[in-house]
């Protein structure tokens, strides 16, 4: 029985023991479930409480059931579709199923499956293999993961339906002066040289997003490169966290006369209220009975010797000059007030509230004054943040911090999941910093994955595809791999249990005394027969996997899990008193440093790349979408823009004349047309619908810019299901095969996307040869073609 349901949506996945581990769906499903369970009464419409996973699970339990079956018949589902609209979609990874449900119209199965997608890569990237973290013991914990990893997928959702850079799943940069970029780069430089040692990791990236652009990137020379994918995951993640909806429509010129807030203000949040926040350094103490704020003299000398190392680390940061408006890229949006203090002066100002901040005693009232803003002893200095700011802080605790800390797990060339610690911190509103560190011990998990992965496969069932890549070098190869691996993490635990704190030396004394029996049992319940059979029989359909190995690889995979799980996921822990005050400083530094292009920024992520430019130049042309899937970056011109305004978006006007809704339908739906064509083989398309004409070309080059011709799969997603970076890696799979079959190493090849609409009354012909003009100009003006940008 399929339960059907109308404008509803939810999101459930089991694990392999028919056990719900992660729940999220809107308010509406809720309530249905709970009239399911209170027949209809008063208490179902409370919500307070939550939903009664064992109503979900009776619920979900005969699809789950299934689906189970079919899948070890090896002839699964793909989705199921009721006729009142409503769409179940199934996805399985390592021993989870996601089952996605949709009663809302809008949302089709290409978009539940990515959906899908995202919340596997969300998982590996909170949680890296150890996805039993998704589903630990205390509830409160499991709440607040679940309230994480769910409001991640709610604020995805939002972007894919309003960002045009997570539409076709690409970075978009923001495109801005030289000496601008450079300047930053110099603060992210600064800010990871100041962090280093602060904590066990060594600072390796750090990013500023305005918005969901990317405004700068700096990494260290040893850190290995960040994954495209990854850096649109932190985005998604940051977003989040600090969720900002910038001014669409015209705003009064600014008054000159009337000073920013002072930068204490900015140091996140603990809250009063409501709606009031301190710094953390200004929280009134328990038993006080003013509202006076006082510096613990206990770690004044703490204090008193990181302030003054900061200040060293910071002396050479000075703010540039003023990025001057472009009237142009700004008209009715901002005025032409934009008088600050003088950088020199900011300077001054900062070096005054360091020296005086080193001091005990010292309150933030001192700041007020020397502002010249008016407040008694008793006035706490506080600032006016939207409630939604926190809205994914689950405790009192959290929403003291000032900053946000995560283990996260990123891609790279030696492991999928590979171990880092990120900062989140808003240095300005839309404006986040966030800064990459690595942590010890990443070769022992790159060697966890490893045997990981080639025993994942060696699950249920085998086929064709897992069958190849098990057996790419032969059955003895596959063992012996393995096997060497398993004694290297058996030497790596006996050091670690010699060494490391109670949770890590449990786990390592486990695999020391454990894996290679465990190991030694697989090996003996018939393994390398299996194998050896896999080569035979698998090409005539899926083959089931015994249960002796089933069973076996499921307690080795158990097992390093565990072992990966108590090194990388380490409870959190609150941050030092020292890592607090360093990150104060960087916060206030960076704050100082570019809040006189604060309201530049925020036009220029609404606006950054102006269309009329392009329409110019390009008559007919309407829109464009350009990718450089080599890079994985887009430009596109943007959809909101300040104009004519009929009382929401959907009625302002675009530069092409076109009311920003109906652009926003056309251009959607572009993607999505042409997205089909791609998957299936089809890589230059034209159509003419109405007054539009869409146009679509994908194609490769050499270093030189010359298009190579290549042997294209008579279906594209025999390469991978799904084109995009989150939902998979159909590109850099179709980029391997175009590098392979010209014999080239992957960075001398290039892959380029380009989505036009003309008008309609536009040729063919015309459309084609305007493409090819409009890529070149792209190219030559890209932000990838930057050398600043390439630091």
């Amino acid at each position: 029985h399929v339960p059907r349901i109308i404008n509803m949506k939810s999101f459930v996945v089991f694990n392999s023991s028919s056990k719900v581990v992660f729940f999220t769906a809107d308010d509406a499903f809720k309530r249905f479930v709970n009239e399911k369970q209170h027949h209809g009464s008063q208490e179902a419409q409370d919500l307070s409480q939550g939903v009664n996973m064992n109503a979900i699970a009776t619920l979900f339990l005969p699809l789950f059931a299934s689906q189970s079956c079919l899948a070890a018949a090896g002839n699964p589902y793909s989705s199921i579709s009721c006729g009142d609209g409503t769409t179940y979609l199934f996805h399985q990874f390592s021993d989870l199923m996601c089952i996605a449900m949709s009663g809302d119209r809008n949302e089709d199965e290409d978009f539940l499956l990515r959906k899908c997608h995202l919340f596997q890569n969300l998982v590996g990237f909170l949680y890296g293999p150890a996805t039993d973290e998704l589903n630990p013991l205390m509830v409160n914990e499991r709440h607040r993961r679940w309230k994480l990893v769910g409001s991640c997928l709610d604020t995805w959702s939002t972007l894919w339906h309003t960002d045009q850079a997570f539409l076709v799943e690409a970075l978009e940069m923001l495109l801005v002066r030289k000496d601008l970029n450079a300047h930053c780069i110099m603060l992210l430089e600064q800010s990871l040289r100041v962090i280093k040692g602060v904590e066990d990791a060594t600072a390796a990236h750090a990013l500023l997003l305005v918005g969901t652009k990317l405004l700068a990137l700096y990494s260290s020379t040893s850190a290995s490169e960040l994954n495209s994918a990854d850096i649109m995951l932190i985005t998604v993640l940051a977003r989040d966290l600090f969720p900002h909806e910038p001014l669409v429509a015209a705003t009064p010129p600014l008054d000159e006369s009337v000073g920013r807030p002072d930068s204490a203000a900015f140091a996140t949040p603990v809250q009063e209220a409501d709606e009031a926040y301190f710094s953390p350094s200004s929280t009134p103490l328990p038993n006080s009975t003013t509202n006076e704020f006082h510096t613990p003299q206990s770690e004044a000398g703490i204090h008193t010797h990181l302030l003054s190392q900061l200040e060293r680390e910071f002396k050479d940061v000075e703010p540039i000059a003023e990025e001057p408006l472009d009237t142009d890229l700004v008209a009715g949006v901002v005025g032409d007030g934009v008088g600050r203090d003088s950088p020199r002066a900011l300077d001054r100002e900062v070096e005054g509230i360091l020296n005086k901040s080193s001091m005990p005693g010292f309150t933030s009232s001192h700041y007020m004054e020397k502002s010249g803003v008016t407040a008694s002893a008793s006035t706490p200095v506080k600032i006016q943040i939207p409630s939604s700011t926190s809205r994914h802080i689950s405790s009192q605790a959290e929403e003291r911090q000032p900053f946000y800390r995560y283990n996260v797990f990123l891609r790279t060339a030696v492991c999928p999941f590979t171990p880092h610690l990120l900062h989140c911190l808003e240095v300005m509103p839309g404006t986040v910093l966030v800064i990459i560190s690595e942590v010890p011990r990443s070769q022992i998990a790159s060697i966890l994955c490893h045997v990981l992965n080639r025993l994942s496969p060696l699950r249920t069932v085998v086929d064709s595809n897992s069958s190849k890549e098990l057996l790419k070098n032969g059955p003895k190869s596959y063992i012996e791999f393995v096997e060497n691996n398993i004694k290297r993490i058996v030497d790596s635990a006996r050091r670690i249990a010699d060494s490391s704190k109670k949770r890590s030396r449990s786990s390592a004394v486990d695999i020391q005394q454990h894996l290679s029996g465990k190991w030694e049992s697989l090996k003996a319940s018939g393994l390398q027969e299996f194998l050896e059979q896999l080569g035979e029989e698998v090409q005539l359909g899926s083959l089931a996997v015994p249960y002796r190995i089933d069973d076996h690889v499921c307690d080795i995979s158990r097992l390093l899990s565990q072992f990966f799980r108590d090194l990388f996921c380490p409870r959190q822990q609150p941050p030092s008193e020292k890592l607090k005050i360093c990150m104060n400083k960087i916060q206030v530094t960076l704050h100082h440093a570019l809040r006189d292009h604060e309201d530049f920024l925020t036009v220029k992520a609404m606006r950054n790349v102006p269309a009329g430019q392009y329409q110019s130049d390009f008559p007919g042309l309407i829109h464009f979408v350009y990718v450089d899937r080599t890079t994985d970056q887009v430009t596109v011109p943007s959809l909101y823009l300040t104009g004519l305004e009929d009382g929401d978006r959907g009625g302002m006007q675009t530069e092409s004349g076109l009311p920003v809704g109906v652009l926003k339908e056309k251009v959607w739906k572009m993607c999505k047309l042409f997205r089909a064509h791609l998957v299936d083989g089809c890589t230059s398309a034209a159509i003419r619908e109405g007054d539009f004409l869409y146009s679509y070309h994908l194609w490769f080059e050499d270093t030189a810019g010359t298009a190579l011709p290549w042997d294209q799969p008579a279906k594209l997603s025999q390469v991978a299901p799904l084109p995009g970076i989150l939902a998979g890696s159909f590109y850099k799979d179709l980029h391997r095969v175009v590098c392979s079959s010209h014999r080239q190493p992957p960075g001398a090849i290039h892959c380029y996307e380009l989505m036009c609409i003309h008008v309609g009354v536009v040729s063919m012909q015309h459309a084609a040869k305007q493409a090819k003009r409009l890529a070149n100009a792209i190219w030559e003006t890209s932000a990838v073609n930057s050398p600043m940008n390439l630091l």
